[in-house]
């Protein structure tokens, strides 16, 4: 039999998959877990209870509907956070008070596609079903949503989509075939355009009837039959066209046809004729239409056909608006419509709402990503370089060598090719932190200094389990223990402890558990630290809710009235509830708890544990005694579970062999008793109560140093020990320490 002493004192790698319970040769064995239930490892190394969650009100969308959080930050020190719910938003102050409610024109089925960017006092929204909207603060409680007023929009050469649906003759390659729509649809300035449908191309060769053209099919479609909306003619209407004049800017002129070829759907697009620029502001007949010039023309000779070009908005309710967007070096860059879900868009240089495209360094510009499947923009972040991320890649995007994007130098490179999901990105230091396309897996995009180049690697690769139910939400918190959020599909909550700057890099996953769905995550900064929100389904008093709830991490239970022993400072407590609420004030003994009727919550009054309560249908809590500061909410367990250890010994390795664990010692900070429990289901509690007369009817107090229990019985195979918090108390552990005996029993 052999005996040694074990030290783990760091836990930096997390929660790991039961997949690599026998890698015992890797070098994150040592420090990961076996399980990490309701609390997360910090950088530093140890591994702390999580801080509860407090109410702060009903969801916007109490009993129906999704909603989605989004932080407004000016600076550190000023924040709101936006709840966007069915056709409405409301602003809360960092204390969870309303400062106002604004209608919306996204529901609740648009909230999962919404992606957004900050500049200054200004949130820009991105959906693909609407305009791009633009919410600003002008004061204290002015808030105004409305449409972004674009001074100039991007145009192109796409042609239209008829309202009206349309039947082949023959859906073959071949000449001669017919095209008859159900209602008004042909020019005679058609003939010579495209027909596009799905995989099948067309080019109009004559015209009978506003109703009937001939067409010569180059490309084969699927079916005869071509959906109202879905197919479009494309180019501009093949015939000259005469300006009356060719300046001034601003000037009212008409564009006249060779034939018929204008619609009245055509006011607002911009026609290119002759170097110059004019955008049609009325319809007065289908071969002429008043224009105001916005660039100078250099004649006002017949433009012929295919010289000159009509481009209508390509953001439209018929083509779809950008999916997303960001701001980049100082331009407003978005990206991803129906019609062109591979062009990136980038606004003039500190001109985010004018997109008119010219070739200064300082213009607007579009790029479309050469792809060879149909694979559209999900996610622009900005990195060390601006990431496309795509459902097939993930592209860089840059100008020169170290030189900012132009017009004339934009360029976008494949990187890798995993793909991202419809979950929004989160920029970390130099990576974009994404969910892989199939939800289960999260990457970290960005440059490695090592190979010179860009990459994305698996960051849940030792702690796949944790998030194989797929994530649809995610947050980072910087202060105080750089942690992300994520919210996976069946409403758990997980956390990352990140840095990626130590080495070897921290990335440690846990998994955190409430009586209820979590939703929703969100973090918004305050002075010294950052706010986690989150939105969580419940069942209380047999219905469902919606509650806002924030992860709380700064209170202390003892009245004020209460002074600690000599010697010893009040430490950061932690608030240790779910959907709890602290009350501070004059003594009393009965507290309304209406949000959480029929439910068994745990109490902290002064300090002390009292017996748990289910909270009767008035809503009021009653205490045995009064008591000033007071904190009730839901009860969690938390559970920090340590792996089997590997012990080296004459007879090779102790995996499979009789073990024991005698000694068993923990080095805790601020902690209060929690229980300590091995395989064979002994448990005890942990001795952290002080004694003397100092502390005799006070409540307990946190406890720092080492405890010891002893442990019985001997193991073969696992050898695990779990650390256990199911009190409101709090739990900080920073080593483990045993004496292990292999080989005997």
């Amino acid at each position: 039999m052999s005996r040694v002493v074990l030290a783990q004192t760091s836990f930096t790698a997390g929660e790991l998959s039961p997949r690599i319970m026998g890698r015992t040769d890797m070098d994150r064995y040592a420090y990961g877990l076996k399980r990490c239930r309701n609390a997360y490892p910090v950088k530093h190394g140890g591994v702390r209870r999580r801080p509860g969650l407090r109410y702060i009100a009903a969801a916007l969308s109490a009993t129906a509907g999704a909603s989605v959080l989004v932080a407004f930050n000016e600076g550190s020190t000023s924040a709101w956070m936006l709840e966007f719910g069915n056709l409405q938003v409301r602003v809360r102050d960092s204390a969870g008070a309303v400062v106002t409610t604004l209608a919306s024109p996204y529901s609740s089925a648009d909230l999962a596609q919404l992606d957004w960017a900050q500049s200054d006092s200004t949130l820009w929204l991105f959906h693909p079903s609407h305009p791009v909207q633009r919410l600003q603060r002008l004061g204290a409680s002015t808030w105004v949503l409305s449409p972004a007023p674009f001074t100039q929009q991007p145009f192109d050469e796409v042609g239209f989509k008829p309202a009206a649906s349309a039947t082949l003759s023959d859906a073959t390659v071949g000449v001669g075939r017919t095209l008859t729509a159900s209602g008004a649809t042909f020019l005679a300035a058609d003939v010579g355009r495209g027909v596009i449908f799905d995989a099948g191309l067309a080019v109009i060769t004559g015209y009978t009837s506003t109703t009937v053209v001939t067409v010569e099919i180059t490309r084969a479609f699927a079916s005869t039959s071509l959906t109202a909306g879905q197919w479009t003619v494309d180019s501009s209407p093949q015939t000259t066209c005469t300006p009356s004049a060719k300046d001034p800017v601003g000037a009212t002129i008409t564009l006249t046809l060779g034939a018929a070829g204008w619609r009245a759907d055509n006011v607002g697009a911009i026609v290119r004729i002759n170097a110059g620029l004019c955008r049609i502001t009325g319809y007065t007949s289908t071969t002429v239409v008043n224009a105001r010039i916005l660039r100078e023309l250099s004649a006002t000779v017949a433009a012929p056909a295919l010289s000159w070009s009509l481009e209508p908005m390509v953001w439209s309710a018929a083509y779809g608006y950008p999916r997303t967007g960001t701001i980049y070096q100082q331009r407003l860059i978005v990206a991803g419509n129906t019609l062109k879900p591979r062009t990136v868009w980038g606004s003039r240089i500190g001109e985010l709402l004018d997109f008119e495209r010219w070739t200064d360094d300082s213009d607007s510009f579009a790029f479309t990503i050469d792809s060879d499947d149909s694979t559209a923009i999900v996610y622009l972040t900005g990195a060390q370089e601006l990431a496309v991320l795509t459902q097939s890649g993930e592209n860089s995007m840059r100008g020169g060598v170290e030189k900012p994007i132009t017009p004339t130098n934009v360029r976008i490179k494949l990187e890798s090719t995993h793909g991202c999901a419809q979950v929004r990105p989160l920029q970390i230091n130099r990576e974009a932190i994404f969910v892989q396309r199939a939800g289960r897996k999260v990457r970290a995009f960005g440059y490695r200094y090592d190979f010179d180049g860009f990459s994305a690697p698996d960051v849940t690769a030792l702690s796949e389990h944790l998030t194989a139910g797929g994530i649809v939400s995610m947050a980072y918190a910087q202060e105080p223990d750089s942690l992300v959020w994520a919210v996976r599909g069946d409403g758990a909550l997980l956390s990352c402890t990140i840095d990626r700057d130590q080495q070897p890099s921290v990335l440690a996953w846990a998994l955190h558990e409430t009586d209820g769905v979590v939703e929703c995550v969100a973090t918004m900064p305050t002075s010294d630290s950052e706010q986690v929100w989150v939105i969580v389904r419940r069942t209380v008093d047999g219905a469902a809710v919606r509650y806002l709830e924030r992860l709380e991490d700064d209170w202390e239970p003892w009245p004020t009235s209460y002074v600690p022993p000599e010697g010893i400072e009040a430490p950061n407590f932690g608030f240790t509830v779910d959907c709890g609420i602290a009350f501070d004030g004059a003594a009393t003994d009965t507290f309304a708890m209406p949000h959480l009727v029929g439910k068994t919550v745990a109490i902290l009054a002064d300090g002390a544990k009292m017996t748990p309560q289910i909270v009767p249908a008035d809503g009021n809590v009653v205490l045995p005694r009064d008591a000033e500061r007071v904190l009730i909410g839901l009860p969690f367990e938390s559970r920090i579970t340590l792996l089997t250890p590997e012990v080296q010994g004459a007879m090779g390795s102790a995996q499979g062999q009789a073990a024991r664990t005698g000694q068993f010692y923990l080095r805790l900070l601020d902690s209060l008793p929690g229980s300590v429990q091995n395989n064979q289901g002994n448990e005890q509690e942990l001795p952290t109560r002080r004694f003397g007369p100092d502390v005799l009817d006070a409540p307990p107090f946190p406890f720092t140093g080492l405890v010891r229990v002893t442990l019985q019985g001997w193991e073969r195979g696992d050898s695990e020990i779990s650390i256990i918090q199911s009190d409101p108390f709090p739990l900080h552990l920073l080593a483990a320490i045993r004496t292990h005996s292999v080989g005997g029993g």
